[in-house]
C-alpha cells in the first residue's frame, strides 16, 4: 500500500463510477420481471467463511464440491459478489437488511474482544428499526424460520426479527451440518401451515475455522499435502499468527503427522478444503430430504456465503482483519426452475445487500426506501448494464479501520488512520498481488473520490440509529471462543 498523491479525476472514469454508486442508494420501485408475481419456497443456505475459488463451479479442481456445482448448474452463478463485510455479524445485519454496515451500526466486535482484558463483554444489536428481508416476506405471506450455528447470529443480538422459529440454540459450541440438517427436517416435520410459502434460512459453519473436518474428507487431502514434493514452508511469523487455528483436529489419533505437516501452507488449505468436502455432502443430504418432502423442486434455492477466508495471503489467516478480495470475495448462486435459466454466469460485481431486493422483486414486494442495495433481476434476464455495481466494504474486526470499494474490474482500498491507499485490477489478479496506483494515480484520485461519496451517503443514512449492544454469557463466550472470535 502506498499514500495517495494529489487528486486528479479522469473524466471518463469519473463518468463512468459515480452515475452507479449514486443510483446504488435509490430505491428500486421497477420491476423488470415480465413474467406474474408467484410466491415460491426460498431456501437461503449460508455457508459461513466459504471462499468461492475453492469451489469446482468458479474453476477449482480438487472436486471438493459436487452438490454446489450440481445447484449451480440448474441456475445463474455471480463470478464476482461482495459482501459488505470481512466477518459474520455485520455482513449478515447488511444481507438481511440492505444497507452497509456504517448505517445499521453493528460492528463492534472489539466490545466483545475486550472481555478478555476483564471487561464486561457486550455484542453489538441489530435493531429493530430497520426492515429485513424475514419481516418483508412474512409481510407477503410467508412462513420463516431460522437455523443458525454461528454464536454472533442470535436473537438476543437481535437477528430473529420476522422469523417465526429462530432456532440458534445448539449446544455443541461449533454444530456440525447433519445437527442442522436434523433440526430443519424435524421443524417441517411439526410445521403447521404447510399451505404457506416458506422461507428457510439455514447458517452452516462446518467451513468455519479451526477446520475440524471429520477423517474421511480431511483424510485425503492431508494424503496428497504429504506426497506433494515442493511444499511452502511457513515463517516463523505466518506460524505464529494461525492463533487458534493451529489446534489439531480432535478427531484424529495421528497427532505426529499432523505436527510433520502443520508448517506447510497447503496442508491449511487442505484442512480448510477439507470443511467444504463436509458441508457440501451434508447440503446433499438436506436436498434428499427436501426432495423427499416435496420442498425442493420448484423451489427458489439461493447459495451464498457472509463472507471469505484468508489462506496466508499478504501474511493472513481466518478472516475480518482485512478488506482484502480474500475476505470480501463470496459465491452467490440462484437456482429457481421455470424463472432463471440453468448455467447462467454473471460477470458483473453484485454484491449481498442486493439479494434483498432481488426477491422482494421477484416476489411482489416492496423495497425499503433506505435500502442500499438494488434488484439483480436485469441481470437475470439477460440484461447488459450501461454502468458497473459500484461495491462498498467496512468493519473490520480489529486494528485500523478499513474500506473497499470496487467498480468496473477494478478496486481500491483505505486504511484511515494512519492514511495508507491501494489499488488492484481485481479482473486480472484477484489476490491481489500486484498494487498498482502508483502506475494509475488518476484512478486512485478517482475511487478516493468515490469512497468519499459512499462514506457521506452512509453517514446521512445512518442518522438517528443509535448504537445499543447486549451482554455476552459465560455460555455465549465459550462458543465465541471455540471460533477463535477471542483470546482466552
Amino acid at each position: 500500500m502506498i499514500h495517495r498523491p494529489a487528486l486528479r479525476l479522469v473524466p471518463s472514469l469519473s463518468v463512468l463510477l459515480f452515475v452507479p454508486l449514486l443510483a446504488s442508494c435509490r430505491k428500486h420501485t421497477d420491476s423488470t420481471n415480465a413474467k406474474p408475481i408467484d410466491r415460491p419456497n426460498i431456501v437461503l443456505l449460508l455457508i459461513d467463511a466459504l471462499r468461492p475459488d475453492r469451489l469446482g463451479c468458479y474453476g477449482h479442481q480438487r472436486g471438493n464440491s459436487p452438490v454446489i456445482d450440481s445447484i449451480a448448474a440448474e441456475g445463474v452463478l455471480f463470478e464476482r459478489a461482495i459482501s459488505a463485510s470481512p466477518w459474520t455479524q455485520p455482513s449478515v445485519a447488511s444481507l438481511f437488511s440492505s444497507v452497509y454496515p456504517g448505517v445499521h451500526r453493528v460492528v463492534s466486535f472489539q466490545q466483545a474482544f475486550e472481555s478478555t482484558f476483564g471487561t464486561q463483554p457486550k455484542v453489538a444489536v441489530f435493531q429493530e428499526s430497520f426492515d429485513t428481508l424475514a419481516e418483508r416476506l412474512k409481510g407477503l405471506g410467508y412462513e420463516t424460520a431460522a437455523f443458525v450455528a454461528n454464536p454472533f447470529i442470535l436473537a438476543e443480538f437481535g437477528f430473529a426479527q420476522g422469523f417465526d422459529h429462530f432456532d440458534a440454540g445448539f449446544v455443541e459450541p461449533r454444530a456440525t451440518g447433519d445437527v442442522l440438517n436434523l433440526a430443519v427436517i424435524e421443524w417441517l416435520k411439526r410445521r403447521n401451515t404447510p399451505s404457506k410459502p416458506l422461507f428457510l434460512y439455514v447458517h452452516y459453519m462446518d467451513v468455519h475455522g479451526p477446520y475440524n473436518a471429520l477423517p474421511r474428507f480431511l483424510d485425503p487431502l492431508v494424503d496428497e499435502v504429504e506426497a506433494m514434493p515442493n511444499k511452502r514452508r511457513l515463517t516463523e511469523d505466518e506460524i505464529k499468527k494461525l492463533d487458534y487455528l493451529w489446534a489439531l483436529p480432535k478427531v484424529h489419533t495421528n497427532e505426529e503427522r499432523h505436527h510433520q505437516l502443520a508448517i506447510y501452507q497447503e496442508y491449511w488449505s487442505a484442512r480448510y478444503e477439507a470443511g467444504i468436502r463436509q458441508v457440501d455432502h451434508y447440503l446433499g443430504e438436506l436436498r434428499a430430504s427436501l426432495i423427499e418432502s416435496g420442498l425442493w423442486d420448484r423451489a427458489y434455492i439461493i447459495v451464498t456465503a457472509d463472507h471469505g477466508e484468508a489462506l496466508c495471503e499478504h501474511g493472513l489467516w481466518d478472516h475480518g482483519f482485512s478488506v482484502h478480495h480474500t475476505d470480501l470475495h463470496v459465491p452467490l448462486i440462484l437456482r429457481r426452475p421455470g424463472w432463471i435459466n440453468p448455467r447462467q454466469r454473471v460477470a458483473d460485481t453484485v454484491r449481498l445487500i442486493d439479494l434483498m431486493p432481488t426477491l422482494l422483486d421477484q416476489t411482489g414486494g416492496t423495497i425499503s426506501s433506505r435500502a442500499q442495495g438494488i434488484s439483480l433481476l436485469p441481470l437475470l434476464n439477460g440484461d447488459q448494464r450501461d454502468e458497473p455495481i459500484t461495491a462498498f466494504a467496512e468493519a473490520v474486526k480489529m486494528g485500523p479501520e478499513q474500506k473497499a470499494l470496487y467498480a468496473g474490474g477494478w478496486k481500491y482500498m483505505r486504511t484511515i488512520e494512519p492514511l495508507d491507499e491501494a489499488l488492484f485490477h481485481i479482473d486480472r489478479n484477484p489476490l491481489e498481488s500486484a498494487e498498482l496506483s502508483g502506475q494509475h494515480p488518476d484512478h486512485l484520485g478517482t475511487f478516493a473520490e468515490l469512497l468519499d461519496v459512499q462514506l457521506s451517503a452512509n453517514e446521512q443514512a445512518a442518522t438517528g440509529v443509535e448504537l445499543k449492544s447486549a451482554p455476552l454469557t459465560a455460555e455465549q463466550l465459550k462458543r465465541l471462543r471455540s471460533l477463535g472470535y477471542m483470546g482466552d
